[in-house]
């Protein structure tokens, strides 16, 4: 967990987080070691703050950006508030999500979240969502392969 509000960054409002760095978004760059299968999601409630973080960031080999909030959001970050050339935008763009999370219908801070995770597990899993009862065959894949347990958040 990254915040920038040293007062809200503790084990008692995150108390399942591995880590917690207090920074400020221009400084994520130097205090983030982001690698290709790291998660980055924006949420603060400061356009700047999202804007100034997306771009200490999105230089990074993570394997998604995702932005809390509307499109039209993420697009104004993406299009007024950052200097990042056109050609770079679009190498990446396959990796923001925005806004994030799958359209369950979700209402609640607890839908939200669990549209999120589910959206996470999507990607990292190299799928696109549908019911299972669409799916032909076994729910399962049979590829043999090491699973890297995923973690969920907790506090919300």
């Amino acid at each position: 967990m990254v915040d920038q509000r040293s007062q809200f960054l503790n084990h008692d409002r995150f108390p399942c987080a591995t880590g917690l760095i207090h920074a400020f978004p221009d400084e994520y760059g130097e205090k983030l070691s982001l690698l290709a299968d790291d998660y980055v999601l924006f949420m603060s409630h400061r356009i700047h703050s999202d804007a100034a973080a997306f771009q200490a960031c999105y230089r990074k080999p993570v394997k998604y950006f995702g932005f809390l909030g509307p499109k039209q959001r993420t697009e104004k970050i993406l299009s007024e508030l950052l200097r990042i050339d056109a050609a770079s935008l679009d190498q990446i763009r396959h990796r923001i999500y925005a806004p994030i999370g799958l359209n369950l219908g979700s209402e609640t801070a607890e839908e939200v979240a669990l549209s999120i995770v589910a959206e996470l597990l999507a990607v990292k899993n190299n799928r696109s969502p549908k019911f299972l009862r669409e799916r032909n065959g076994s729910i399962h894949d049979r590829i043999e392969s090491k699973r890297v347990p995923v973690a969920f958040v907790c506090g919300i």
